[in-house]
């Protein structure tokens, strides 16, 4: 957040999404608007359409807000259910981790000319849907919009003792950054078919402002030439089969 001087005294509410909130970006915040500021933590994917839980943080005085170390995502907002379901479908008691289910009227049908895609990701209640036994009768869904589909996010999270959600990372290889997903198993597959990469894994770092990033290490074939030269071929090829932010 820039102003001139600093200053953003005046400011009441700032609402923020779309990446894993840290406690020092709300510091950072807190630093420059004035007090008694809102500042609100929102999450939810694009698959349902956008903010599916918030978490509200006050600003008491300049440099000091009421927020734990791990940002909690908060609780359902609007006409939004979530559910955290162990691995056969059944809740999860406040504590214990679990798989994150998104229901409600933002919830998508389904991606677009994606059947396969759709039938993993989306859960439909009724005979013959992919559904989790939980999930069949949720119960609370009158006057919901898309009252028979839920979400899959594949987020790892819990229930707090106070009704808050703590977000705990992916349960898959997807990772997030800049607001792009990525799964970094594609980008090893690309570099492997590189004819003098005998061995890739990437991974994601962060630097000192805690942005993150891609970094891939490569074992080379014996027979491949000079690392320089090397380097700047498996540049060349991965961008040829993957785009900018990969």
């Amino acid at each position: 957040i820039m102003a001139p001087g600093g200053n953003l005294s005046s400011l009441q509410l700032v609402h923020l999404g779309g990446e894993r909130l840290s406690r020092a970006v709300v510091e950072d915040i807190a630093n420059l608007v004035g007090e008694n500021c809102d500042i609100y933590n929102g999450y939810g994917p694009t698959e349902t359409t956008i903010n599916s839980s918030l978490f509200s943080m006050k600003v008491r005085a300049r440099g000091e807000v009421e927020a734990p170390e791990n940002i909690p995502i908060g609780m359902p907002s609007a006409e939004n259910i979530i559910y955290i379901l162990d691995s056969v479908g059944n809740l999860q008691p406040p504590g214990l981790l679990g798989e994150l289910y998104i229901g409600g009227g933002g919830v998508a049908p389904g991606y677009l000319n994606k059947p396969e895609l759709t039938a993993e990701r989306f859960c439909f209640r009724g005979p013959g849907g992919h559904t989790p036994k939980t999930l069949v009768n949720p119960g609370n869904l009158t006057g919901f919009t898309n009252p028979n589909t839920f979400y899959r996010t594949g987020d790892l999270a819990r229930w707090l003792s106070d009704g808050n959600i703590e977000f705990l990372g992916r349960i898959d290889h997807q990772v997030k950054i800049r607001g792009f997903r990525i799964e970094l198993g594609e980008i090893e597959g690309r570099l492997l078919t590189h004819a003098d990469v005998q061995e890739g894994v990437v991974v994601v770092r962060e630097d000192s402002s805690e942005n993150k990033y891609l970094c891939a290490y490569i074992v080379p074939r014996s027979s491949a030439g000079e690392s320089s030269s090397l380097l700047n071929s498996f540049r060349t090829h991965i961008r040829m089969q993957l785009p900018d932010y990969m």
